[in-house]
């Protein structure tokens, strides 16, 4: 009777982790999927952004809620959101934060203005690429201080040369790879950069062209310093979490019909470019500081 019993408990204790496995969200097994598209939230499709990147992902102080979040890249995660018939939910964080809550299966994707690199195709799905704003042929970039703009003419032979970037950001890349004699000293986002910038942390910022536009815009004491990293811009992608195949293509079957809006939404996002502000958030999502965009 006991090794019934036994039995039966064995029986039962197996059934229930097979039915809290099923229940449970957001890793590996259960985005390496069946073809079927799931969400972290179901019905709703999570977004993470960095609100610091005008004109691509910035705030609108005048409105109140999600509609606070503007700019090419926002607009661009509300059409997805529409055409897969799903509530968008978009996240703000940190540059960085953004990338991690994506790989940790605590988002469906990110969008801010990323590019395909290497280095990120090892832990990240990618969308296919596509391309909101000219700009984005423009290039990556530097700026520094207007006042000692004519220190920097050389930067490959410039001795004692300390570089500002964003961690995990294609500016990363480009500047260790190719400014091998630069010192590296990390900024969390655009506005601090400036900020440190100002205070001699470093020399030059690097950037991209796009934001790069916007900052001096709106900072008159900056300018570019002439120097273009040697970069072949592919056009921007959504991260997704590796395995998550069927986040990928839903996303790609939708961006063939975004292109014919994205005039609409770079007008949109520069006309609001002269109200808007950039907000500094930590990787909590906490907003620590905000600077206006023009």
């Amino acid at each position: 009777m006991k090794n019934k019993k036994l039995t039966a408990l064995l029986l039962a204790a197996t059934m229930m982790t097979g039915v809290l496995a099923g229940c449970g969200g957001g890793n590996d097994d259960d985005q390496a999927d069946d073809g079927t598209l799931k969400t972290v939230t179901p019905g709703k499709l999570t977004v993470t952004i960095s609100p610091d990147f005008a004109p691509t992902v910035f705030v609108d102080p005048s409105k109140e809620g999600q509609d606070r979040y503007v700019g090419t890249e926002v607009a661009l995660a509300r059409y997805i959101a529409q055409e897969l018939g799903l509530e968008l939910v978009l996240s703000p964080m940190s540059f960085e934060a953004c990338q991690i809550a994506v790989s940790s299966g605590q988002a469906d994707f990110s969008v801010n203005g990323y590019a395909p690199t290497d280095k990120r195709a090892e832990n990240y799905l990618f969308s296919d690429t596509y391309k909101i704003t000219e700009d984005e042929d423009e290039g990556q970039t530097s700026i520094c201080l207007a006042d000692k703009a004519d220190k920097y003419t050389d930067l490959p032979n410039y001795e004692g040369l300390k570089a500002g970037v964003q961690m995990s950001s294609l500016q990363e890349q480009l500047t260790v790879e190719q400014l091998p004699n630069a010192e590296i000293v990390y900024y969390s986002d655009l506005n601090t950069g400036i900020m440190q910038l100002r205070a001699g942390d470093f020399d030059i910022m690097s950037v991209d062209v796009t934001n790069g536009k916007t900052m001096i815009a709106s900072n008159p004491d900056l300018v570019f310093t002439g120097h273009y990293f040697d970069y072949s811009a592919d056009g921007t992608v959504a991260l997704i979490q590796k395995g998550n195949d069927a986040m990928a293509e839903a996303i790609n079957s939708v961006l063939p019909g975004a292109k014919e809006h994205y005039s609409e939404w770079i007008a949109e996002a520069y006309a609001l470019s002269n109200i808007g502000v950039q907000e500094t958030l930590d990787d909590q999502g906490n907003v620590v500081s905000q600077e206006g965009t023009n």
